[in-house]
């Protein structure tokens, strides 16, 4: 499933990058001929005008891949290891039409949903919001194609949300119905060049959000992108 392989990536580079960074104590391990973009070029455009039309969740964690890629990859990677980095990448935009250096933000957002009446856990529903230079559609059409017709479309309001149920999760969870919550995924494009993947009552509550339905509040907002030049930041209240 092409799409799936797109967050995947950005997430392991995000989180290699953050991982070595806490391992760079000391200004000493940075190399003194890295390159140093300027955070105002790298600043996220019109991020913010997408994450308002966001439904509201309980956890949000914000990421600037632009940063982390372009900025700090070349200070704490090796050359062969970025030359693999930049092949990957490559191949990524001739594949599925993204460069991943070009991708102004990765949002994830988690909303709890109380216990039943009874008591019963009720499992979190989860999306991801990426946005950038690339076309949210193409994407679509690019991850119908690597389905093998697998994607069932769903109007709603004014959106197509297009689905998949995941076969090796509806097995398990006839063993553990916990996971049936998770059998199925949903992805759908916010703008032209936003799209979100997650459970698909939550993107029917980004396609509510849009329409100035249930939207994120701007305390939550203003708390994430308090400074939208970071690598990234988290805002959010789960345990309400």
């Amino acid at each position: 499933f092409a799409l799936n392989r797109l967050f995947p990536l950005l997430l392991i580079v995000t989180l290699f990058v953050m991982t070595k960074t806490a391992a760079a104590q000391t200004p000493q391990n940075i190399p003194a001929h890295a390159p140093v973009a300027s955070a105002a070029a790298n600043l996220p455009q019109d991020v913010r005008g997408v994450l308002a039309n966001l439904p509201e969740a309980d956890t949000l964690i914000y990421i600037n891949p632009r940063r982390i890629i372009n900025e700090v990859a070349p200070r704490l990677m090796s050359e062969k290891d970025l030359e693999g980095m930049r092949k990957g990448f490559a191949s990524m935009n001739q594949f599925a039409g993204v460069d991943p250096t070009k991708v102004d933000f990765i949002v994830m957002a988690v909303r709890f949903r109380k216990p039943t009446a009874d008591l019963k856990f009720v499992p979190p529903e989860f999306m991801a919001v990426t946005g950038g230079d690339f076309s949210a559609e193409s994407l679509v059409t690019l991850a119908r194609m690597a389905s093998g017709g697998r994607l069932r479309d769903e109007t709603y309001g004014a959106k197509t949300l297009s689905l998949m149920t995941i076969d090796p999760i509806v097995k398990e969870s006839e063993k553990n119905p916990f996971l049936k919550s998770f059998s199925e995924v949903a992805l759908v494009p916010l703008s032209a060049n936003a799209i979100a993947v997650g459970t698909p009552g939550y993107l029917r509550a980004a396609v509510d959000a849009a329409a100035g339905n249930g939207n994120i509040s701007m305390e939550s907002l203003n708390s994430l992108m308090r400074d939208p030049t970071v690598l990234a930041s988290v805002a959010g209240s789960p345990w309400e």
